[in-house]
């Protein structure tokens, strides 16, 4: 039973080897590092890729402003620097904002 847990960890692993790299850098740096130089952001500002109509961006959004933390959103749909910004981070579907 154990091998088997073990050769089904090992495959998921494989086929998703191109996600886990890029959220985890091999370096032991960021794996969006390199980008941040590029966006002209105070450190203190958290920035929102976000669109309209997904209920995950609505909730984040809700929960920035509940914690009064202050934020910068970009509609990835209507601003083109945002789209730009999320692109260069490596963005992929917007559920994951």
């Amino acid at each position: 039973m154990r091998t088997l847990f073990i050769c089904i960890l090992v495959l998921v692993v494989f086929q998703r080897w191109d996600d886990i790299s890029s959220v985890l850098s091999l370096s032991g740096g960021s794996a969006v590092a390199p980008y941040v130089a590029d966006v002209d952001v105070p450190n203190d500002v958290v920035v929102l890729y976000a669109t309209k109509w997904c209920g995950y961006c609505k909730r984040a959004r809700q929960l920035l402003r509940k914690h009064d933390i202050e934020y910068i959103e970009y509609d990835i749909e209507a601003s083109r620097e945002g789209r730009v910004q999320y692109d260069r981070l490596g963005g992929g579907a917007c559920r994951y904002c």
